[in-house]
């Protein structure tokens, strides 16, 4: 009897051995099948990365021929070679020192000794056509040497502006701006989302010289009219989210890929899997961490349409979600690219700032008055009045200042943020206007 229930026992441990072998084998099977799928699919689509060409705005003179990536990077080569002991007499790169001050003479002199940098910058503009030479078959390895080099420019160059702006040449000041704005859009053109969020601080290093500039210009009717007319230019031509995302949806995809044969890359999960919900297999969590990349990239896509506080609330609520996923490499990694949308509305607000603060000035200096209301900059001045992609709402005006609802989203009549750095500040976003 006890031989006949100790048999039964073992035929049970047995049955139920061979059941979850069978379960393992299965799902490692379907693992490595969706392995293969979403290695050979981004592939493809790095294959397609390489082979684009991005049509570029055209700056400081005649449309030349060639590809501006090979221009570009030699001037940011040419940035990062000065000395780091100019840098530091310049405003910008010594904002941590509250005890530093700057020296005009010293600042002067820097920007003499390496306007070389500027020229080649300015000559890289010339050229309509960018292809940046990205290693996108190398996944997250991918080398990404200039994204550091061109936040550095831009500093250098709103340094550039200001100094300008200081000295009355404000012409001058505007080009500096106009060239940050271009470097942070080259930058952030063909590549991850990384290079989008570099972008976005290029850009707030360059409209913080402009917001000085027309705090106090002393430019003309007419250069106020072709700055905004540049501006519009260049905002056409702006790197798209959804681009960024796509081109990061590959990368990323291809790197957990090849991240099973790098045991290094183990630091990107935290070693094998130490959970019986992968049965301790690294493909299997692999597999799964891929395809929830796959489904979020979708749905990030399926955000392009929306504008504003929709937008918005879309993006927090896809960040929610993937903060929820039971998968390390999800929770850990995805969350961050989805607060991308929220940098990239309080870019766009500037920006918006910014060009309808410069079409203000205009209609300032050709009626020697200020405008009634906002419609009465379209079209000699604006080209159409925008919503503010924080509020969804066109940004309000009034004698002298321009403002935006800032971070909560509500109208305070133009009272200034205490802390702009703050998102959540009380107050609105404000532009001073006024000639020098």
């Amino acid at each position: 009897m006890k031989r006949r229930i100790w048999f039964r026992v073992a035929l049970g441990i047995a049955v139920a051995v061979a059941i979850v072998l069978g379960v393992m084998i299965d799902l490692k099977r379907k693992a490595s099948a969706i392995l293969k799928r979403h290695e050979e699919a981004t592939l493809a689509k790095v294959a397609e990365f390489r082979g684009r060409s991005w049509p570029r705005v055209v700056l400081f003179g005649q449309a030349a021929a060639g590809n501006r990536w090979d221009d570009f990077t030699k001037a940011l080569d040419a940035f990062d070679a000065i000395p780091q002991a100019d840098l530091d007499e310049l405003p910008g790169f010594q904002d941590s020192d509250p005890d530093w001050k700057p020296d005009p003479e010293k600042i002067d002199a820097v920007l003499a000794r390496h306007q070389g940098c500027v020229d080649q910058l300015r000559a890289a503009c010339r050229k309509d056509t960018l292809r940046p030479a990205y290693a996108y078959e190398q996944g997250y390895n991918m080398d990404l040497p200039y994204i550091s080099k061109a936040m550095s420019a831009s500093r250098y160059l709103a340094a550039a502006a200001e100094r300008a702006h200081e000295l009355g040449r404000d012409r001058e000041a505007a080009d500096h701006a106009v060239l940050a704005l271009s470097v942070g859009q080259d930058t952030g053109v063909g590549g991850p989302v990384i290079n989008r969020l570099v972008e976005f601080a290029c850009e707030q290093h360059a409209i913080r010289a402009m917001r000085k500039i027309v705090a106090g210009h002393a430019l003309s009717a007419g250069e106020l009219q072709e700055l905004g007319t540049t501006l519009d230019r260049l905002w056409a031509s702006r790197p798209r989210q959804l681009e960024s995302f796509e081109i990061e949806d590959s990368t990323s995809r291809l790197g957990l890929v090849m991240a099973l044969n790098d045991p290094a890359a183990g630091t990107l999960w935290g070693g094998p899997a130490k959970s019986w919900r992968y049965f301790f297999s690294a493909n299997l969590l692999m597999a799964e961490a891929l395809n929830e990349y796959e489904i979020f990239f979708a749905e990030a896509a399926r955000l392009d349409p929306l504008r504003g506080p929709e937008l918005l609330e879309a993006a927090q609520a896809l960040e929610r979600k993937t903060k929820r996923s039971r998968n390390p490499i999800v929770a850990g990694a995805i969350p961050a690219l989805a607060r991308g949308f929220r940098r990239d509305a309080i870019t766009g607000m500037n920006w918006n700032l910014m060009r309808t603060s410069v079409a203000l000035a205009a209609y300032e200096k050709e009626h020697g008055a200020w405008p009634a209301k906002l419609e009465d900059l379209v079209p000699r001045y604006l080209p159409r009045i925008a919503n503010c992609p924080m509020s969804g709402q066109p940004v309000r005006l009034a004698p002298g200042k321009v403002w935006a609802f800032g971070g909560d989203g509500d109208d305070d009549g133009g009272r200034p943020m205490v802390d702009e750095d703050r998102e959540d500040d009380d107050g609105d976003v404000v532009w001073t206007v006024k000639r020098r």
